[in-house]
């Protein structure tokens, strides 16, 4: 046993109303910590109960909006493997020829339209 312990024992037995006060402080402090104990308790079952009330309210807003992400996901997969389909037919290699053959082709307009409208010099 500690010091503070034994002395403890020798002031009981030497003092019995000491014993007394000594037992009836610890009863008090005991007492109190029941009684912080049983209000925390109590909020906890009132915060349970609003926890158990929100949950379905939460889980009927998730589902909702789930939902709708999972249709949108849906069509944003669709139009991207259509997209890709598109990309394969054509092939990046037919977008630059038939660019390039729109390029000259667009070339050659405007130089028969500059020659339309004013001759050249050379040609009488």
């Amino acid at each position: 046993m500690s010091e503070s312990t034994l002395n403890l024992v020798r002031w009981m037995r030497v003092d019995p109303d000491g014993r007394y006060r000594y037992t009836a402080e610890r009863l008090q402090k005991t007492e109190n910590v029941v009684e912080k104990y049983k209000k925390k308790l109590e909020e906890s079952a009132g915060l349970r109960r609003e926890f158990k009330v929100s949950i379905p309210i939460s889980l009927a807003l998730v589902s909702a909006d789930g939902q709708k992400l999972e249709e949108e996901n849906l069509a944003l997969i669709e139009s991207n493997s259509a997209l890709e389909a598109d990309l394969k037919k054509t092939g990046s290699k037919g977008i630059v020829e038939n660019t390039k053959s729109q390029l000259s082709a667009l070339e050659k307009q405007i130089t028969e339209q500059t020659n339309e409208v004013r001759p050249s010099p050379y040609i009488s």
